[in-house]
């Protein structure tokens, strides 16, 4: 709080500063007894009948205070009802730090828009684990950020896809109002390949992540990009025609989606 409190002013006084970032990355991991207290109540709203609850957690659970949080010595334990209910209880405890972190920011924030900068891991096995709820967290953010990053040296898909282009989509999708940002795009090009396949390499990648709902991208300082000039040139001619052709590029992010099941 006495951070925020010092440093956001300051940053809101500068004009070239539009956006703060409060968490980059967050993973969570709740645990001890108060957390796996507030646990059992909330499965207690659930499955009010314990029976039922043994039923669809396929455990054998002699009374509520049995439920434990964190134990793989459980069979019960991995199975994906438990999982599920487990999960969800521990991303709202996550959503309730954001709605803190918002809290405490805001007043001291001005004008700066504020997000948080999530991993591009959503589709990886796990990732619901970390304790974050993407959706909750877009809902309740100013804009919605993200660490993605294409490759060339992929050996079956181009530009690493679907991996950033299903990021930037997915995020889109959560608040199709509110821009989506990349903080730290790493843009891998490696210098094996020819300077006109590096030039194409980067030119397309970056229109390829606009396409897919990307608003704003940020090389990483370490990025390979900033090593080769005609790879620098493919991103920075790209950025120039993104801008220069903005109504037609914001008219295809705001194209409905067709969604096949």
């Amino acid at each position: 709080e006495q951070h925020c409190a010092t440093v956001l002013p300051y940053v809101a006084g500068k004009s070239m500063v539009h956006a703060v970032s409060l968490l980059n990355e967050p993973r969570f991991h709740f645990s001890g007894e108060q957390t796996r207290q507030r646990f059992i109540e909330h499965v207690k709203v659930i499955y009010p009948d314990r029976l039922n609850l043994t039923r669809a957690w396929r455990a054998h659970l002699g009374n509520f205070n049995d439920i434990q949080i964190w134990d793989d010595t459980h069979p019960w334990y991995a199975g994906r009802p438990y999982q599920f209910d487990w999960q969800s209880f521990h991303q709202s405890l996550g959503t309730q730090y954001f709605q803190w972190a918002r809290e405490v920011a805001k007043p001291h924030a001005g004008n700066l828009r504020l997000f948080v900068t999530l991993p591009d891991t959503a589709f990886l096995e796990g990732d619901a684990r970390a304790g974050v709820d993407r959706e909750a967290l877009a809902a309740l953010m100013d804009l919605q950020a993200c660490e993605a990053n294409s490759s060339s040296n992929d050996p079956i898909f181009a530009m690493s896809f679907p991996g950033p282009a299903a990021s930037y989509a997915l995020h889109r999708s959560m608040q199709p109002a509110k821009p989506v940002y990349n903080l730290s795009d790493q843009m891998e090009t490696l210098g094996e390949y020819s300077t006109e396949q590096t030039y194409h390499f980067t030119h397309a990648a970056t229109w390829e992540s606009v396409m897919n709902g990307l608003n704003a991208d940020i090389l990483s300082p370490d990025s390979p990009v900033m090593n080769l000039p005609e790879a620098l040139e493919g991103y920075a001619t790209a950025a120039m025609d993104i801008n220069r052709l903005a109504e037609l590029v914001a008219a295809f992010q705001r194209a409905p989606t067709d969604v096949g099941i």
